[in-house]
């Protein structure tokens, strides 16, 4: 859990530990594929992970601002110097990791990826419900198509068990057939004892 008054700061040393490991894959079409020597802190707050793609020469970040949660992009051609600042204020704004609850929480930030056949690299992340996945794509990181509705989680609604406090014994409901069968009943069992009695007689009575 990243507690709330953490603040990420990006740098290069981030960017080394995603890059270093398998700079020939993510930075092939970066001319002179650089290599960090030194820490440079970046201005940059994110709210979760940052994203990096490597597209036509370029490096391209995006991250969600930390303060105001909107997706953000910059680029560089060394992984040094970064420009070009873009805060996409139109788009929906990025699901934040940095929260002062406990999990279970989705992780915030962003993810991006690119494509050459397609000249595009594209970020997606979650909107602050949680629920909506959004993406954008950019062929230099500076102009950006984005704000697309990529796949939203259905609602469910909890099943709520009813309150026992609402509910009240009442006495049994007896229809009126077997009010009127439980009668006929009756009325039998006393014809049947007076018959008795009466056939018994004063002299078997007295004995």
């Amino acid at each position: 859990m990243i507690s709330a008054n953490v603040c990420r700061k990006l740098s290069s040393v981030i960017l080394s530990g995603l890059l270093l490991s398998n700079a020939q894959m993510l930075l092939g079409d970066i001319p002179s594929c650089p290599a960090w020597s030194s820490k440079v802190i970046l201005p940059y707050y994110a709210n979760g992970q940052p994203g990096l793609a490597a597209l036509n020469g370029k490096l391209i970040l995006t991250w969600g601002d930390q303060y105001t949660g909107y997706l953000h992009s910059a680029i560089s051609t060394d992984g040094i110097n970064w420009t070009d600042e873009q805060q996409l204020y139109s788009f929906p704004q990025v699901y934040t990791s940095v929260i002062p609850s406990d999990i279970p929480y989705a992780s915030g930030g962003v993810n991006m990826t690119a494509s050459t056949a397609c000249g595009y690299a594209y970020v997606a992340y979650a909107d602050t419900t949680g629920r909506n996945i959004y993406g954008a794509r950019s062929q230099d990181g500076v102009n950006w198509d984005g704000g697309h509705l990529i796949w939203s989680i259905p609602q469910v609604t909890p099943y709520a068990l009813p309150d026992p406090s609402g509910f009240t014994t009442a006495p049994p409901v007896i229809s009126r057939r077997r009010l009127r069968l439980s009668s006929a009943i009756t009325r039998i069992f006393l014809l049947a004892s007076h018959f008795r009695n009466t056939s018994a007689g004063p002299s078997s009575r007295g004995r």
